[in-house]
């Protein structure tokens, strides 16, 4: 009888062990992924950091020194009325790029003051990894944009129930369009990042890329975020390829979004249309 408990409770720990590897493996790679970014933040890196600031010493040649220098760089508008103006309006939109020969996405005082491109794509990071993903860009002036970027991830869970995770990742920036040439542009701006899983959550996020167009029809798409969610650092980084034709272009290049340790890339493939 002895026995007989005895091997019912070895069984029952076996099953209870084989069950736990089995629902950790059920976990995919969006489940970790947002897993990474609710983990409570260790307050002892906080306080490292505060330390670090009140022990910072303040050096007045070289504050003055990059101020300037970051200013220009990221803002550099004219003090004079007039410059500013022909900064700020000096460069306005073609049509579309390649318009004419050596024109991007920005000409020389045309008549067209806003412009929409809006671009969506297929991801792919395995074949139990898929995604799509939609890109719009509003600039309502020649220097000031607002772009929105949406990602949904679709996950094929290997738990023998054809079960799917779903991740959603999206982004809202009011971007000042610093350099505007007809063969490069660099913008910067400022949002929110928000990941939506199993929980919702947001925070505070910066934002930067260029374009460049080095010879017709090809130009180079170079994007990268990074936001503040629970404390946690979650990046991405964007790059295309276009292929111009008139008013379309399409596409292939890279996606990586990543959050502390845990990340998730793959190619993509899309369309793209300047309206």
């Amino acid at each position: 009888m002895k026995r007989n408990i005895i091997f019912i409770i070895f069984l029952l720990l076996i099953l209870i062990s084989i069950n736990l590897y089995t629902n950790e493996e059920d976990k995919g790679k969006l489940d970790k992924f947002e897993a990474e970014i609710e983990k409570e933040k260790d307050e002892q890196e906080d306080n490292d950091e505060d330390n670090n600031d009140e022990n910072y010493d303040d050096n007045g040649f070289f504050y003055f020194f990059f101020r300037a220098f970051l200013y220009n760089l990221f803002i550099g508008i004219p003090g004079d009325p007039y410059e500013s103006r022909e900064f700020l309006w000096n460069y306005t939109f073609s049509n579309y790029p390649y318009n004419h020969n050596h024109s991007g996405l920005y000409e020389f005082d045309t008549n067209k003051k806003m412009q929409l491109v809006v671009n969506t794509h297929y991801f792919y990071d395995t074949k139990d990894l898929t995604g799509y993903g939609l890109r719009a860009n509003w600039l309502f002036l020649p220097y000031l944009g607002i772009e929105g970027n949406y990602l949904k991830l679709i996950e094929k869970l290997d738990n023998g129930d054809n079960d799917k995770d779903k991740l959603e990742v999206y982004d809202i920036y009011l971007n000042y369009q610093r350099f505007r040439f007809p063969f490069f542009n660099w913008w910067w701006g400022l949002g929110v990042k928000t990941v939506a899983g199993k929980d919702t959550n947001s925070g505070f996020s910066l934002n930067t890329g260029l374009e460049i167009y080095p010879i017709k029809p090809v130009s180079l798409y170079i994007s990268a975020n990074s936001g503040w969610i629970n404390k946690h650092p979650v990046s991405e980084i964007y790059l295309r390829l276009n292929l111009h034709i008139n008013r379309f272009n399409f596409n292939a290049g890279y996606q990586k979004i990543q959050a502390e340790s845990e990340k998730i890339d793959g190619i993509i493939s899309g369309i793209g249309v300047y309206f």
